[in-house]
């Protein structure tokens, strides 16, 4: 997912776009709330926003005491899927999705690795398949190395040397396609080496050639303990590293890796949450308009309209004020992610903004001040100015395709109103001033 920012106005695209006039910024969970500074507020669209969904894994004891089940964050009737096996010697988790139900809601997909996690197969060095295990409550892989329910790193060398266990976006269409922006799960070491573990939690999004979110978590023996990738461990993690965002980013694919040779954890109960980015779609008979207002020293508006039938996942939504080459400025956040290329309209109303001219041309009081151009960025460093079109191409994949000015003028000061609609091809942040 490309990234912009508009500055100047500036839109930069990374995997974003982020777009500032005069100096302005945008980017996307579906979370909505409220930012600090100068009493700032976004508003999302009640036709379009829901709260965050998520999905359970519960393990507990009994013939129906582990399963996974989705809540929809709109209120509606969970989904559930009944998990057969746990009973050791391999016994992956099988899930079965309800009585007409197509797909699961999680993936389970286990690996064996070399040396320093290099390189994963999902055949271990003697010949048997690597699988999921799970058994009394507890859930980790059936490799080469350990226990059948334990995430194990071996210290030797092979290709068999640690192992990993992933949790993945399932297939049912109540999930299908969508990103987590946050898990916690319930670890639990389950090896002889004395002192903490350290567990790192490697965040991808499949078939995304960047760089995965890596988060540290040390495991100490005894009671379970809740990993929570919003706060991962900034200290007592040798040998592992942060790096990232997964709130920002979002991901499809958690995988628990042990990086402490000797050491051993488990995916244990009662249960772990895997929280998943909102998601905005596009409804009959126009489509649907999904808009931010931040209210600072002038207003900007940001509305998002989607075809029908197309939906789009956020990872991130905000509005408040920052402050650009000393200058303070109004920003609205809008970072969204889908399985492809999308094709949408953004809508962005800069506000008031110093008196100036479209063209250069002097105006009815004599100025002749030029309006900034907005610039976009592929790589947040280096800007051309934006560019106009009749509707977005794969080779000018944001563009704008309307620009219109007007005026006003109170307590004797004229001001500008710069109104903008793009025409976008791919997913983006916008960040407006």
């Amino acid at each position: 997912m490309p990234s912009l920012r508009v500055a100047g106005n500036v839109i930069r695209r990374r995997k974003k776009l982020v777009a500032v006039i005069g100096a302005v910024a945008v980017a996307a969970p579906l979370t909505v709330f409220g930012v600090t500074g100068g009493g700032s507020l976004l508003k999302a669209s009640s036709a379009s926003a829901t709260s965050q969904d998520y999905i359970q894994y519960a393990q507990g004891s009994g013939a129906h005491g582990s399963y996974v089940e989705y809540f929809p964050g709109n209120g509606g009737t969970p989904t559930t899927d009944t998990i057969s096996s746990g009973g050791g010697g391999c016994s992956a988790p099988t899930l079965s999705p309800p009585k007409g139900g197509s797909g699961v809601l999680l993936g389970f997909p286990a690996y064996d690795y070399d040396t320093n996690y290099a390189t994963r197969t999902t055949v271990t060095s003697n010949g048997k398949t690597v699988s999921a295990g799970a058994y009394q409550q507890k859930t980790g892989v059936c490799g080469g190395i350990g226990q059948d329910y334990t995430i194990d790193n071996s210290g030797g060398s092979g290709a068999s040397a640690a192992e990993a266990l992933d949790f993945t976006i399932g297939t049912d269409p109540s999930v299908a396609g969508r990103l987590f922006s946050r898990a916690q799960l319930n670890l639990q070491q389950q090896s002889s080496a004395t002192g903490t573990v350290i567990v790192e939690l490697v965040e991808t999004i499949t078939g995304n050639a960047g760089a995965p979110v890596t988060e540290c978590y040390s495991v100490s023996p005894g009671a379970a303990r809740v990993v929570d990738t919003n706060t991962p461990d900034q200290t007592n993690t040798p040998g592992c590293a942060n790096s990232g965002n997964p709130l920002l980013t979002g991901f499809n694919d958690i995988e628990i890796r042990t990086l402490t040779p000797g050491g051993g954890v488990s995916v244990v109960g009662p249960t772990s949450t895997f929280f998943l980015a909102t998601q905005i779609c596009g409804m009959p008979p126009n489509g649907t308009p999904y808009g931010a207002t931040t209210n600072g020293t002038s207003t900007i508006n940001f509305i998002v309209t989607l075809p029908n039938g197309v939906c789009k996942t956020f990872t991130d939504f905000e509005a408040g004020q920052q402050t650009i080459n000393g200058q303070p400025v109004n920003v609205a956040t809008f970072d969204a992610f889908s399985s492809g290329a999308v094709h949408y309209t953004l809508t962005t109303n800069w506000g008031n903004q110093q008196e100036c001219s479209a063209d250069g041309s002097a105006l009815a009081d004599g100025t002749t001040t030029l309006c900034p151009k907005t610039q976009l960025s592929l790589d947040g460093q280096t800007f051309t100015n934006e560019t106009y079109c009749g509707g977005a191409t794969a080779a000018d994949p944001v563009c704008v395709i309307k620009k219109t000015y007007s005026y006003s003028t109170a307590n004797s000061v004229t001001s500008t109103d710069i109104q903008e609609m793009w025409d976008a091809l791919f997913d983006l942040v916008m960040r407006g001033g």
